[in-house]
Parts: structure tokens; C-alpha cells; sequence
């Protein structure tokens, strides 16, 4: 899973590269701002708030490390994974912040319940030295 979320990881901040930064007109030392502002994009798709949000409503797990993307379940990572990625093609098809927001929203609804009752990690076997995964309802 960790390997999937680095691959969407990188498509989607190529799109932010690509796409939104040429457009910004921030100056360099600045473009991390837009990569924090897409990743809130997800976070609230996801979970409702930003990570500042969540730091704020979770001091002591910030002061142990956490961050709002620990508490994630598999399946929430399932999800955000594909919404990282869904991003990077509604990035490039210049959707607006806030047609991308609905749209992301709705996509993490419909895959939470598509995944509801699902117990990804009792689906996952160990095969050798590769992972398969074999989830059933």
C-alpha cells in the first residue's frame, strides 16, 4: 500500500508542478504553499478539515508525531490514494478548486461505502516476497 500511495504521491504533485504553479505566479520559495493548500484539498475531501485543523483538535498525538494521515485507516488510505489521483487528472483538466472539492467529496462517499464492511487487511496475504491482495466481502 505504502508503494501505491508514493506512486499516486508523485503523479499528483507533477500535476501540481505542471499545471497550478505555472499559473500561480509564486515565486520559488513559495510553491510549497500550493502543495499544502492541494494536500488540504484531500484532507477535507477525506476527513472534513486541514491538517492545521486537525493538529489544533489533537495536540497531544502532534506532540507523539501523529499527523491526521496516521489515523487513517486502510481503507482510508485505499481511498485517498485514488483520490490523490483522481486530483492530478481533474488538475490537468483545469476543473476549478471548488468543482474538484465536489467532485472529490463525492468520490470518497461512494468509494467508503463501495469499501464499508470490507476488512482490507484480513484480505491481504504474504506470498513470498510480494504482497497480493485478495479482499472478499
Amino acid at each position: 500500500m505504502r508503494v501505491l500511495c508514493k506512486a499516486n504521491y508523485k503523479i499528483h504533485t507533477d500535476a501540481i508542478k505542471n499545471y497550478i504553479i505555472p499559473q500561480a505566479g509564486y515565486t520559488k520559495a513559495k510553491e510549497w504553499l500550493l502543495y499544502a493548500d492541494e494536500a488540504d484539498l484531500l484532507n477535507i475531501a477525506m476527513w472534513g478539515c486541514t491538517a492545521r485543523d486537525w493538529k489544533q483538535a489533537n495536540p497531544q498525538r502532534v506532540l507523539q508525531g501523529e499527523n491526521i494521515r496516521n489515523m487513517a485507516s486502510i481503507n482510508d488510505l485505499t481511498i485517498l490514494s485514488n483520490i490523490e489521483s483522481l486530483n492530478s487528472i481533474l488538475i490537468v483538466q483545469r476543473l476549478s478548486k471548488v468543482e474538484r472539492l465536489r467532485f472529490l467529496a463525492n468520490t470518497v462517499e461512494q468509494q467508503r461505502k463501495s469499501l464499508e464492511g470490507i476488512d482490507l487487511i484480513k484480505g491481504i496475504k504474504k506470498l513470498n516476497d510480494s504482497t497480493s491482495l485478495n479482499a472478499k466481502n
